[in-house]
């Protein structure tokens, strides 16, 4: 009963948390003090009713902006190419009652896109009607940045006409890519996390093992083309150390 009173009359500018009193300045502390932007809103208008300061770091914005206009997250934040969907996701959640989380674009008010996981509590009234959402929205611009460029790099793999599979320091598999299934006719699955010279023993103590060390131990990029009986195969091999282990591009030469 208290909180639905004071719901009903507090400033527009703090949440409910706050008002009630209790350990309010060490609320405030840690609210304010976390590496996200904290926030409420009415369910009903779609009206922030508060927002943490981490919000101008973040997106540059004044969080009285975020107070006093009232569609800001939908006009102004969100990244026109995700509006639609993520207006619709969050009212139909908030409809139902759901507790939900999203991943969308914002617009930074210096022109940056930066990547926002909203995670969104709804607060519903002794009808079982929404009336308040409050959330945590986390900045994950870089991790989804790395992932894309992840993603891209998998894709260039994936094109290139050559073999490749990666290593680890410990000599297990890391990436296999489609022609490296093909050409040592074993499925990436059977590969992956397991040690190179675990599943092609004859290649241990051979010109192979010989230069993946060399080139692990000296840093130095090993270039030859070898025998490898068990598939009746000569290898042209480029390996490429690194501080993660051995970058592999290899291909079938035996018909040179």
């Amino acid at each position: 009963q208290l909180e639905r009173a004071e719901r009903r009359t507090r400033p527009s500018g703090a949440p409910v948390a706050v008002q009630a009193g209790a350990g309010r300045d060490e609320f405030l502390d840690l609210v304010q003090g976390l590496d996200a932007i904290v926030w409420e809103m009415d369910a009903r208008t779609w009206r922030f009713l508060f927002v943490s300061r981490r919000a101008e770091d973040i997106l540059g914005y004044p969080t009285g902006r975020w107070t006093d206009e009232p569609a800001f997250w939908q006009d102004v934040l969100l990244h026109p190419d995700d509006r639609d969907w993520a207006v619709n996701f969050c009212a139909t959640a908030t409809q139902e009652g759901r507790d939900h989380e999203f991943l969308y674009r914002a617009r930074a008010a210096d022109g940056r896109i930066v990547w926002l996981k909203d995670l969104v509590r709804v607060v519903t009234d002794e009808a079982g009607v929404a009336s308040l959402l409050r959330g945590v929205m986390i900045d994950v611009t870089s991790e989804v940045e790395s992932e894309q460029a992840r993603t891209r790099v998998v894709d260039m793999i994936e094109r290139v006409t050559d073999a490749f599979f990666a290593l680890d320091r410990d000599w297990r598999f890391t990436y296999v890519n489609g022609e490296a299934e093909r050409v040592l006719m074993r499925p990436r699955d059977k590969l992956l996390n397991r040690s190179v010279w675990d599943e092609f023993p004859e290649a241990v103590g051979s010109t192979f093992w010989h230069e993946y060390h060399r080139a692990i131990n000296e840093g130095t990029t090993a270039f030859f083309t070898e025998y490898y009986p068990p598939l009746d195969t000569w290898f042209e091999v480029r390996a490429y150390p690194s501080a993660d282990g051995l970058s592999v591009y290899f291909r079938d030469v035996s018909v040179q």
